[in-house]
Formats: C-alpha cells, structure tokens, sequence
C-alpha cells in the first residue's frame, strides 16, 4: 500500500486530533505551544496517508515559529504520525517555477519541488521503526503530499519524479539510532 493524499476525511478527525493527547504523553509541549490548544485538523486540511501500514502525514498550516524560538521564514512543519509515535518534521521548501498562459492571466507553475529538511523530532513508544525506514516512508509521504496534498488546482501537474526530499543536512533529535 502507498500513501494516499488529499482532503482530510471527516472520519480521521478525531484521529488526527489524538495527536495532541498522544504528544503530552510522550511530554512534548510542541503541538500545544503552536496551536495554542487548538486542535491540529483546525489548521491542516490535507494530508497523506496510508492506513495499511497506520501512517498519517499531515502539515501544519502554522509556520511562523517553533518550540526552539522564532524560525526563518517560511519553515513548514510537517509530522508524520502513527499509533505509538509520530515525526516533527522541520523543512525548507525550494520550488522551481514556470510562468503560463491562460487567457489574459499569467501564473505561476510548479514543475519541480525539492524539500530540504533541516531538523526531525522522533517521538515512539521504545524502538518501533528504524531510522532508514522512517526516512524511507518521510520521502515517500512527501512524495505523496506534494505542495498541497494533491490539490487539483496546485499538485496535478507535479509527478513523484519531480518532488526530491532532501535529508543530506538534517539534525536528528530523539533516539534515533539503528
């Protein structure tokens, strides 16, 4: 099974909003410091998941700021979530664009996407998944999502090929180790 983006479905809300009670247990205040105790699907609208395997990868619609103080703009926060654990995943993104016609209006395209994440937080219940699955299943989740979680209007034009993810410079934060 792959990961499946788009919309988030009304019957994975209350799911996505367990995120919070799940990241107080492993005692983060994360979440909470960038939601103000909102829930996460009150800022997130799309994601990417795949229920065969139990992940959920969703971006926070909150980017201007994290637990560490203020960051440069734009950081997008993306975390990738599953029953014992979830990803924070901190990432610059660097689009590459082509102007195109359509009647009398000019816009931007995307023609191709590369995410270079800088900084992941780990956060699982003992050790679940290794470190090389998880980037495994992060590239394929960004792979996934794309721009927008496969937004008709943004993503359509986007193939897998053309979104890189780039982890080369990341600094990783948990127990990450083999």
């Amino acid at each position: 099974m792959t990961f499946e983006a788009g919309r988030v479905p009304e019957e994975d809300r209350p799911l996505i909003n367990s995120w919070v009670a799940q990241e107080k247990q492993f005692g983060r205040k994360f979440l909470d410091y960038w939601l103000f105790g909102d829930p996460l699907v009150s800022k997130a609208y799309r994601m990417a998941a795949d229920r065969e395997r139990g992940f959920y990868f969703i971006r926070s619609g909150v980017e201007k700021r994290g637990p560490d103080g203020p960051v440069i703009n734009p950081t997008y926060f993306f975390y990738l979530w599953w029953k014992g654990g979830f990803v924070e995943i901190y990432s610059k993104r660097d689009p590459k664009y082509k102007k195109v016609k359509q009647g009398d209006r000019v816009f931007n395209e995307v023609y191709f996407l590369k995410y270079n994440i800088f900084k992941m937080y780990l956060h699982q219940e003992g050790p679940i998944y290794s470190r090389e699955y998880l980037f495994s299943v992060i590239e394929e989740a960004f792979k996934a999502f794309k721009l927008w979680g496969n937004d008709p209007f943004y993503d359509s034009y986007l193939k897998d090929e053309d979104v890189v993810v780039n982890c080369d410079n990341v600094e990783l934060i948990g127990d990450w180790k083999e």
